[in-house]
């Protein structure tokens, strides 16, 4: 999530979108707002064919992170993993910079994923298991991924950005204690290659689309990929059903088609209520930055008082998260 803002600023200067788009051929009128969140996303057209440009503020994603993202992905691309691409600028380049004012900004264009959208409640059996396939597919193929150039962060390096963000917020007691906690355990662990390395983060269903021809899914969004336990994956893609929100019926058969390409410890599998503090004390950090320290624009849209207290109220469930025991 970035800084709200920061958003608020982007937003109202509609030169940014422009002098991005002079960059790449489309069709004149077809740019449409899609969502801010972690980036501003912008769909397009360009004949038959549609496009996705992402952005973001320099200060909150680098060229080097952004060009390990890429690396990655066109590595599954070639393995045959089912990925959309990066398209090149007018410049030949996947990845341009924007200046706006005193601010600098990076963008990426992405093809349109192919097949649809699902809902976890309404998928079939054969759905849920080809899901879990699909992670473990993409697990398999990240252990034999060769170190790029420019190296996407891991555990270690989220562990810091955390620490600094909850050092600006020095009442944030529980949330200290948290990370404490989560560092001293993901310290004590074992990072082999059969259950550590390149891991989505985010596999959840809004990032993945169902194609019935082939019966596969198309995976987007590699925005906050690190080197983690594939279990944090698998942890985060079935947040609703470990919740209780969902069958765990279904988890069995997302389980049993992610070991048919890869396997995974029953350890580890155990151990996914633990990764999952981890995710929920990575949110934290980054809606704590999100808000920021500075005082809140005055005159401002009515999305933007709606945001803010949006994301105080979850701050509030995290925090009430960080109570419970540490087992």
């Amino acid at each position: 999530m970035m800084n709200v803002v920061s958003m608020v600023k982007a937003l109202e200067s509609p030169t940014i979108v422009q002098s991005f788009m002079a960059l790449w051929e489309h069709d004149e009128g077809s740019v449409q707002f899609w969502r801010a969140s972690s980036n501003f996303v912008y769909v397009w057209k360009r004949g038959y064919d549609r496009y996705f440009l992402r952005f973001s503020n320099a200060r909150d994603r680098s060229l080097e992170q952004i060009q390990a993202e890429i690396h990655f992905m066109k590595y599954l691309g070639e393995q045959g993993y089912p990925v959309v691409s990066p398209l090149p600028s007018k410049n030949g380049k996947l990845i341009e910079t924007v200046q706006d004012r005193s601010e600098s900004y990076l963008g990426v264009v992405f093809s349109q994923a192919e097949g649809i959208s699902l809902d976890w409640e309404t998928m079939t059996d054969q759905q849920w298991e080809q899901w879990g396939n699909s992670l473990g597919f993409l697990h398999q193929l990240s252990k034999g991924y060769p170190a790029s150039h420019a190296k996407r962060n891991s555990w270690k390096e989220i562990g810091g950005f955390m620490e600094a963000i909850l050092e600006r917020h020095p009442l944030e007691v529980e949330a200290r204690v948290e990370l404490a906690q989560v560092n001293a355990w993901l310290h004590s662990m074992s990072s082999s290659s059969n259950q550590y390395g390149l891991v989505h983060y985010d596999f959840q269903l809004d990032n993945v689309f169902w194609n019935e021809a082939d019966a596969t899914f198309s995976v987007i969004d590699f925005d906050d990929s690190m080197y983690h336990w594939f279990a944090l994956d698998l942890a985060n893609a079935l947040a609703d059903v470990r919740e209780g929100q969902g069958d765990e019926e279904k988890m069995v058969l997302f389980l049993k088609g992610y070991r048919s390409v890869n396997e995974i410890d029953e350890e580890q599998i155990q151990l996914m209520p633990k990764f999952a503090r981890f995710g929920q004390l990575y949110q934290f950090t980054k809606l704590l930055q999100a808000l920021g320290t500075e005082t809140e624009i005055q005159i401002a849209p009515d999305w933007y008082h709606r945001l803010r207290k949006k994301l105080q109220g979850i701050l509030t469930l995290r925090r009430e998260a960080f109570r419970r025991p540490w087992e």
